[in-house]
């Protein structure tokens, strides 16, 4: 019929040779067009490279099998589903009334209107909407939030990604507590949606709600949220840590205005010295006061350099500090309160430490050894003053003679051995473990009580 009877048979009936026709065996002209028509010549396009149609809806537009014409009014059922309510591009509102040609414009290679080079959105390719509004800056898919039939943005979700082809700075910007009440032209006065500011310190948005004047930055979200509530946490967001007695002031205690800064830091700039103090012990407070209650004092002298142990940590405060008086810079030299004390008459130096401790003064650890003289035989048991008369703790020499020439004289006068004076070497007869007997050979070999 119509077209098809004018085609020549081998057309269709294709065959090896001149004598093989093809024979159509089950074959429904009704619903096999693309079998001999190839699709894609007719209606492809970007989007569609092999075609927009199936085997199917040939005859929802086509009146005929061989009959290329279009159906009109209702029986074009492939209207329906393209601009019925639930089709890609549905006629709707203001849609509805405007007759065909005013969209499809363009014709065929035979002059008559061409359905397929119209793409479905709202500027399609610059024939039917201008986007005068948005300018490009929202992308070409209107229908991201517009809805066929009217200019109302039915279709945009605040809480969904904006248009992927949008020029704007973020991709998305759901709407969270307070902000779900404004109006859309409280944020965007001139419909200028991409340039709309996107942090809460921006001009034109709270920039001028700022209580705080600008002193505690441009980090809004940091404590405040859409909600209204308040997120600051003084002990992981400020250098002044709260606790003690401080976690029971108010803050308006503090900060009397809300813009916070600038506050002391310092005990001394919210405390003031109080008259028991009478101006003696600085701005210091933190190193005698913690901040559970002002009778909470530290005890200074149980760490650092100047920490009292044993005899000292039993003595009562008024035993230095007299009349209530600070000791600050006053140093933590023992000779400071025990130069009285001192039998080495200070010639063996300050550091009085090196061999004693503070739980009592006797008995010493001072090692001979370590002063350059390691004592031998009985000089290592008999007492220091035996040598180190009147608290001449330094200058002695370690030649027997020093110390032993009084012995000398004795032994002559009471009718013992002659000696030869000073200069006898002692330690040709004698040992230092014991004077007698006496040896007749150098035993010893040295003039010296050092090792």
């Amino acid at each position: 019929m119509f077209e098809h009877a004018k085609q020549a048979c081998r057309s269709c009936h294709r065959g090896k040779g001149p004598q093989d026709f093809e024979r159509f065996t089950g074959f429904n002209p009704n619903t096999e067009c693309m079998s001999c028509h190839k699709h894609a010549k007719v209606h492809s396009d970007d989007d569609h490279p092999n075609g927009k149609y199936k085997n199917t809806q040939c005859l929802k537009c086509h009146l005929n099998p061989g009959n290329p014409d279009i159906r009109v009014g209702k029986s074009n059922a492939i209207v329906e589903e393209i601009h019925g309510v639930k089709g890609a591009f549905p006629l709707v509102k203001e849609h509805k009334p405007v007759p065909c040609v005013d969209c499809h414009k363009s014709r065929d290679a035979k002059g008559k209107t061409s359905f397929s080079n119209l793409k479905p959105n709202c500027n399609a390719a610059g024939q039917c909407h201008e986007d005068s509004l948005h300018e490009g800056t929202l992308g070409v898919k209107c229908m991201y939030c517009h809805v066929s039939g009217t200019w109302d943005a039915l279709g945009f979700d605040h809480d969904k990604p904006f248009p992927p082809d949008a020029k704007g700075e973020l991709k998305e910007y759901p709407l969270k507590g307070e902000h779900k009440k404004n109006k859309c032209e409280s944020c965007h006065p001139d419909r200028k949606f991409t340039e709309a500011p996107t942090t809460c310190a921006a001009v034109g948005c709270h920039a001028e709600d700022d209580a705080h004047k600008g002193r505690l930055g441009k980090g809004c979200e940091k404590c405040h949220l859409e909600t209204g509530d308040n997120l600051f946490n003084h002990n992981t967001m400020s250098k002044f840590r709260l606790d003690g007695k401080h976690l029971e002031v108010r803050c308006a205690d503090c900060h009397p205005s809300v813009t916070f800064k600038p506050r002391p830091s310092n005990c001394f700039g919210c405390h003031p010295d109080p008259a028991v103090h009478k101006g003696q012990y600085g701005t210091g407070c933190e190193q005698c006061h913690t901040t559970r209650t002002w009778e909470d004092i530290k005890p200074l002298h149980d760490v650092g350099d100047f920490s009292l142990k044993g005899s000292h940590n039993n003595l009562a405060c008024e035993r230095c500090h007299r009349d209530n008086r600070p000791l600050a810079g006053s140093g933590n030299l023992c000779l400071n309160c025990h130069r009285q004390d001192d039998i080495h008459n200070n010639s063996l130096s300050p550091r009085c430490g090196e061999c004693h401790t503070q739980w009592s003064f006797a008995p010493a650890r001072f090692d001979h050894g370590r002063v350059g003289c390691n004592l031998t035989g009985l000089h290592r048991t008999i007492a220091c003053f035996d040598c180190h008369k009147n608290g001449n703790f330094s200058a002695l020499s370690g030649q027997c003679a020093s110390c032993h020439h009084d012995d000398d004289l004795r032994a002559v006068n009471t009718g013992g051995v002659a000696h030869a004076g000073s200069n006898v070497a002692c330690a040709t007869c004698h040992n230092p473990n014991s004077w007698r007997p006496a040896q007749g050979a150098a035993l010893f070999g040295r003039e010296s009580v050092c090792r």
